[in-house]
């Protein structure tokens, strides 16, 4: 069984760090060329946005099943007592993030390279995917510390920009707020969009985390709101300092903010500093999430049982991260990676629809289920809100700059050959697939379900 050592810092580094990623250091100068000025609104018009689409997994995280490892995966399973929808989702999820990875850690490699042109950005995002793997490897206690102290630097850094920044702003800057018009704001939504995604790893920890049903509700809510303010106050400093003229002719609109309001020299290390955190926080968390969704997959009989084995001495999905560092290097040096960011976007507003999707369902067909749920939420209520999330992400994906549909069919066509061959073996080996997903003890926190009523019927 998986060893629940992580803490709340620990949860709060995992879901700030894994959002704030390229939110700020890459993001906001692809939409700022869109969006101008006005990108600060788009960044607070999407906060609200995203604590709807994250009312799923709090809602979700109150009740039994927010103990156990899986996430939206075992969200929607159990929700739709139905394997195949949550796995396709968690399929293209899963992709998602050894994307995400791979990105994140070439775009340390080129951090790096900047400062030592001899260095080859895929030796050294190699060399990081390797030292994380590690991290991984020997313990979630290892992983969460590791993130905290990562954190802790992060934070540092946005404080040392955000507050002495905010003082050097100048109002005339956002004279011309929306220079491209509302085509060019909504056209920059669905990148700033892709920033705030991510939250959803905080669910991946749940089998992990001390307390979880109570604490990582609370977490998501406080988490999100700290990065909402993250990203207000940062794109206000890089706008507010700097002409939208200046910032789109510039390769780091951050680091030319900064020299602005800083002493020469400090702005650049700091916002490089700043940069390296952001991440390394994010490659730390995308190590550790897509292993526990292969776990997931393994536990109920979707995926080959090894990938749910778990190391002897450290209580880690071995086989699980392993495959994941393995893929994740292939992509680098094989220079795939264009492949997955193409879908990337699609599969996290896939996630996030099938997710308000089974919130929006849960009152009405899986009752005992959403009896356990702590807050008193009327159903109505719920439904609308889900809805109301659903019309969001589709005004998103509607928006979705070269949204290459073609990738997405290929790869969700190759995970249906994939499920449905794991299932006929499954079967072979009279695997009760029924069963497992009314049964609690399908689920690996046999202690805190015990009082989980079973779904009428069984």
């Amino acid at each position: 069984m998986l060893r629940r050592s992580l803490s709340k810092l620990e949860n709060y580094a995992t879901i700030v760090g894994m959002m704030v990623g390229s939110g700020i250091f890459v993001a906001i100068g692809e939409a700022g060329k869109n969006a101008g000025p006005s990108t600060v609104i788009a960044y607070l018009l999407l906060g609200p946005v995203t604590l709807l689409l994250a009312l799923p997994y709090i809602i979700f995280q109150s009740t039994p099943l927010g103990n156990v490892t899986g996430g939206s995966y075992i969200h929607i399973s159990r929700t739709f007592k139905n394997h195949f929808i949550a796995f396709i989702t968690m399929w293209l999820t899963w992709l998602t993030y050894l994307g995400v990875l791979s990105v994140l850690a070439i775009s340390v490699g080129r951090y790096l390279q900047a400062l030592i042109p001899s260095l080859d950005p895929r030796i050294t995002a190699t060399i990081c995917l390797t030292l994380f793997y590690l991290i991984n490897l020997t313990g979630v206690k290892q992983f969460g510390r590791m993130q905290s102290a990562m954190f802790f630097v992060l934070v540092f850094a946005l404080i040392a920009l955000i507050v002495p920044g905010l003082f050097a702003v100048r109002v005339s800057n956002f004279d011309n707020l929306m220079p491209n018009g509302w085509a060019g704001f909504f056209k920059a939504l669905p990148i700033l969009f892709f920033a705030y995604a991510g939250f959803d790893a905080l669910s991946q920890t749940a089998g992990e985390t001390k307390d979880a049903r109570r604490s990582l509700p609370r977490i998501f809510v406080l988490g999100i709101l700290t990065v909402i303010f993250i990203y207000a106050g940062i794109s206000t400093v890089a706008f507010g300092t700097s002409s939208y003229e200046s910032i789109i002719m510039s390769q780091a609109p951050l680091i030319d903010a900064a020299k602005t309001f800083l002493p020469s020299g400090i702005g650049p290390i700091i916002v490089t500093i700043g940069a390296l955190m952001a991440f390394l926080t994010t490659i730390n968390a995308c190590m550790m999430v897509p292993s526990r969704i292969l776990y997931a997959f393994s536990e109920d009989r979707i995926c080959p049982r090894i990938l749910s084995r778990l190391n002897n001495r450290f209580a880690t999905p071995h086989v699980s991260l392993t495959i994941n560092l393995v893929l994740a290097v292939a992509l680098i040096w094989t220079k795939t990676i264009g492949y997955l960011i193409g879908i990337s976007m699609q599969a996290m507003i896939i996630l996030y629809t099938t997710e308000c999707a089974a919130m929006m369902c849960l009152p009405y067909i899986n009752k005992p289920l959403w009896k356990s749920v702590p807050y008193r939420i009327n159903k109505l209520w719920v439904a609308s809100a889900g809805a109301i999330g659903i019309i969001a992400l589709i005004v998103l994906y509607a928006h979705i700059p070269d949204p290459l549909p073609m990738p997405l069919v290929i790869w969700t066509l190759l995970g249906i050959a994939f499920y449905l061959f794991e299932k006929r073996r499954g079967r072979l080996e009279n695997f009760d697939y029924q069963t497992n997903l009314t049964s609690l003890f399908s689920l690996n926190d046999r202690e805190e379900m015990a009082s989980f009523p079973l779904p009428e019927g069984v």
